[in-house]
């Protein structure tokens, strides 16, 4: 009878052993949150604040989900169906595409999809328009001191100069056309005869928005919209200045 007892329990021990080692994987380090019928599909996107979004499309059903990563580049599917999804990452302005990649939920787990290093595309770029004619960007020159970003671009008979004050490190909206403000936009035009007129955001108005803001490497993109009246007070009408700026890296 204690024979009997002693391989009961050496059975027992065998069968707890294997159950440890069968759980040495990847997927098992990070908790289940998933019932027996869905999994969920784990995985990161690098440096934190290059993925704008994530989207697991099923293979199966055709469902899609979008989830925004988390401060850190985490993100999960939770309690999806189980089967193989494909993952798209919406790479943020400045980072490039990456190809899709397969993940496979299984029943009451939690999987891990993978890391996905992003290298920065470093290329400025982006375009404005002053009353509806198109300029095209060239190389930005840029300075970061003291809380205020500036930077400037240069096309055929046009410059413009930009200068934001109070830069933090987050998206965020500035306002222009304050007479006291040091937020503005300033540009210059040529004429065909070689005159160079002057116009400004000071006395006109209209914002900046930055929408994205890298911390490692500082970098921002964003748009901007505006009225800019002439800098000598001419009696003339207002001009309309829209564009668009990407990846301005801060020095």
């Amino acid at each position: 009878m204690k024979a009997f007892f002693r391989s009961l329990f050496l059975g027992a021990l065998l069968g707890a052993s294997g159950f440890i080692s069968a759980c040495d994987s990847k997927s098992d380090v990070f908790p289940t949150v998933t019932s027996p019928q869905t999994g969920t599909l784990y995985g990161q996107a690098l440096p934190a604040f290059a993925a704008a979004s994530v989207t697991a499309r099923s293979y199966s059903t055709g469902q899609e989900i979008t989830v925004v990563p988390a401060a850190n580049g985490d993100y999960y599917f939770k309690d999806i169906t189980v089967g193989k999804w494909s993952i798209n990452i919406s790479p943020a302005p400045g980072y490039s595409w990456l190809s899709p990649m397969d993940g496979y939920a299984k029943a009451g787990r939690t999987e891990f999809i993978g890391t996905s290093i992003y290298e920065p595309n470093i290329t400025p770029g982006g375009w404005w328009s002053i009353d509806g004619k198109y300029h095209g960007f060239c190389i930005p020159l840029t300075n970061y001191q003291s809380n205020v970003l500036s930077f400037s671009y240069s096309s055929a008979g046009a410059n413009m100069s930009i200068v934001l004050s109070g830069i933090d490190n987050s998206p965020m909206a500035f306002p222009l056309g304050s007479a006291n403000g040091s937020s503005s936009i300033t540009f210059s035009l040529t004429s065909p005869q070689g005159v160079v007129q002057q116009w400004t955001t000071v006395g006109g108005s209209g914002t900046v928005s930055v929408s994205v803001y890298g911390t490692n490497p500082r970098r921002v993109s964003g748009s901007f919209t505006c009225q800019a009246v002439p800098a000598n007070s001419a009696t003339v009408a207002p001009k309309q200045i829209t564009g668009i700026f990407k990846n301005v890296d801060i020095y």
